[in-house]
């Protein structure tokens, strides 16, 4: 089943042929005599004795563009899955069959106003709502947030409820919605209660600690100056013979050497003894180590390591001449217009244009710009443009597209989002 788009002054549509006879007829006349809510208003339209649904996609994006460029978050998932129970709670009171809708990705749609889900109903489908449901489930989760520990709860959770056998969508979700509230609640106490018990443990800790590290910091002071006793199993009964001790009394006794000492040592060298040298006085930290006994060669090879890297540093490669290398495109956006934009050098394969930075990857902040305006593709070393629903329209050398209809982009094409004008080179 396959969706073609249009787009007129009154506003964009999302056009789909009948396939099948209509189910139930009292169906067609509720869906296009009223607007229920969580479904796209429906009109229908006979061309050369074909009946066609046009669906008002007008500011909408499908759930697919929407979530492009970003993770899914537990709000956004939260959200999506109440506008999925809302809309299987009305359902029954407008007399429609939940089999009649359609859970494929370009067929829901996000109302960017509320950001709740529109679905389309088709009144010749009819597919099993529970097995249409665990495709979408999945399809989430390949989106969803992993870093986001709440997501994965609640995007799995939900999925693990949906693969169960003869299971009710409309009742799965009310009782995920409400597990979910309730938990939040019931989290927060259950930390406030670990925060207490935590602090507990940490009192407790810390007199443990308070009362051994006294009994080490008397000991530490008898190796401090030399005084190490010999532990034996016999002379110290529950305790090890000498290895943890004898440890920290010699770095208690280390830090007393180095405050004691004026910082002036004698240190005696290899390569010093067969320079003739036998002792040099060195101040800690304050003689390169190059200076400590090293032989002539080693200082040698350094000196060459040294310069040898300075060259290559110094070293600028020369200047090629840009699109030298084939008939690739530049894959860059050189602005036209007046409203001092920047150009926008397109990376990727896929590579998001519009004014919300959060999202896009090219931000073009200007009036008439949508959030999620359009998308350019690269295939083949080529750059195909499409629009993405957007208010005012992507324009290619003045002829508007259609939504999710590619074009190919070739050196010098104009291309306008609203009234922002760029040139493809």
């Amino acid at each position: 089943m396959e969706a073609t788009y249009r787009k007129n002054l009154s506003g964009s549509y999302m056009c789909v042929e009948e396939q099948g006879i209509i189910l139930q007829k009292h169906e067609l006349h509720m869906i296009e005599g009223q607007k229920i809510p969580g479904l796209l208003h429906m009109k229908t339209v006979i061309t050369d004795g074909r009946r066609q649904y046009l669906y008002d996609i007008s500011g909408k994006q499908q759930v697919a563009d929407y979530i492009s460029g970003r993770k899914i978050t537990y709000g956004l998932l939260k959200d999506m899955l109440f506008s999925m129970q809302a809309m299987c709670r009305k359902l029954p009171e407008y007399l429609l069959r939940e089999n009649g809708i359609c859970l494929e990705m370009e067929f829901i749609y996000v109302n960017l106003e509320d950001a709740s889900l529109q679905f389309t109903y088709l009144p010749f489908y009819d597919k099993e709502l529970p097995e249409a449901f665990e495709l979408f489930m999945e399809q989430l989760l390949r989106n969803i947030d992993h870093q986001d520990k709440e997501a994965v709860e609640l995007g799995y959770q939900v999925y693990q409820l949906c693969i169960q056998d003869n299971v009710n969508i409309n009742h799965l979700l009310e009782k995920v919605m409400k597990t979910c509230s309730f938990t939040n609640a019931e989290e927060s106490v259950q930390m406030e209660e670990a925060g207490k018990g935590s602090q507990r443990e940490d009192r407790e800790n810390n007199e443990k600690d308070m009362e051994s590290g006294k009994k080490y910091s008397q000991r530490a002071s008898h190796y401090a100056f030399g005084h190490i006793p010999k532990y034996t199993q016999q002379t110290r009964k529950g305790e090890e013979k000498s290895g943890i001790m004898k440890k920290v009394g010699k770095q208690v006794l280390s830090n007393v050497f180095h405050k004691l000492m004026p910082g002036i040592v004698e240190i005696v060298f290899r390569d010093m003894y067969k320079s003739g040298r036998w002792k040099q006085k060195v101040q800690i930290g304050k003689i390169p180590a190059q200076d400590y006994g090293l032989s002539k060669k080693v200082k040698q090879k350094q000196k060459e390591e040294t310069k040898e890297l300075q060259e290559q540093k110094e070293w600028i490669p020369p200047t090629e001449i840009l699109g030298a290398h084939g008939n690739e495109p530049m894959g860059k956006l050189v602005y036209q217009g007046v409203a001092k934009c920047e150009d926008i050098l397109i990376q990727g394969e896929n590579f998001l244009l519009g004014k919300n930075g959060e999202q896009v990857d090219g931000i073009i902040q200007a009036e008439g710009v949508s959030r999620l305006h359009a998308k350019i593709t690269r295939q083949d070393n080529k750059y195909f443009i499409e629009d993405l629903n957007s208010t005012n329209g992507t324009f290619l050398n003045d002829v508007a597209l259609e939504y999710h209809q590619p074009q190919e982009l070739c050196r010098n094409d104009k291309i306008r989002f609203g009234l922002e004008e760029y040139m493809f080179s």
